[in-house]
């Protein structure tokens, strides 16, 4: 099990899980309400360089897509294998097994951008309101 207090998240339901000095990135349960069954990802591949707020994939559910926007950036050090045969581990098992990417961040500034579970929580609750 996941402590979600080890978890940094962004405004647009990313996670940052800080492991040494490498983060691996996931979107967090939110996925779950707007974009049930999801049937598809897009992700970057090894060696790309993602920019903080910038896109860097997409996910599918059936006639909908969400957009995936960088919380910090860094260079592409490994991509969740599994996501190609198994897109739905995303919404399953999100803090898991359906991460999508392991970076090496370029700044370690861009992480205090970034919300804590307490604060992540009352975000989700002001833009259900």
């Amino acid at each position: 099990m996941v402590d979600l207090d080890d978890l940094l998240f962004s405004e647009d339901h990313i996670w940052v899980r800080l492991e040494g000095k490498n983060a691996r990135i996931g979107v967090s349960n939110f996925i779950k309400k707007g974009f049930p069954g999801i049937t598809a990802v897009d992700l970057p591949v090894k060696g790309d360089e993602l920019e903080k707020d910038a896109p860097f994939g997409e996910i599918e559910a059936f006639e909908k897509a969400f957009d995936l926007i960088a919380p910090i950036s860094g260079a592409v050090l490994e991509v969740n294998p599994n996501l190609e045969d198994e897109p739905g581990l995303i919404s399953d098992d999100p803090y898991q097994e359906g991460w999508l990417v392991l970076i090496s961040p370029t700044d370690a500034n861009e992480l205090q951008s970034l919300l804590d579970y307490g604060e992540y929580q009352e975000e989700i609750t002001e833009e259900e309101e």
